[in-house]
């Protein structure tokens, strides 16, 4: 739920109107490509967490808990 509402912010800047008297950058293929890059890596840290990312947060909730 949340990401898809982050999702819907971000999409909203990336492609929507902008304001009137500021220009559009230029749009390629790379600029897609690396957005497109880090949406994949959110979602799959958001669905599987590799094991030393987990080991790095229970040592944070040790220290912090």
């Amino acid at each position: 739920m949340i990401f898809a509402g982050f999702f819907n912010n971000v999409s909203k800047m990336a492609f929507g109107m902008p304001k009137p008297g500021i220009e559009k950058g230029e749009v390629s293929r790379w600029t897609l490509f690396a957005m497109g890059i880090l949406i994949v890596f959110v979602i799959v840290l958001g669905v599987y967490i590799p094991a030393p990312f987990y080991e790095m947060i229970m040592r944070v909730v040790e220290i912090v808990g």
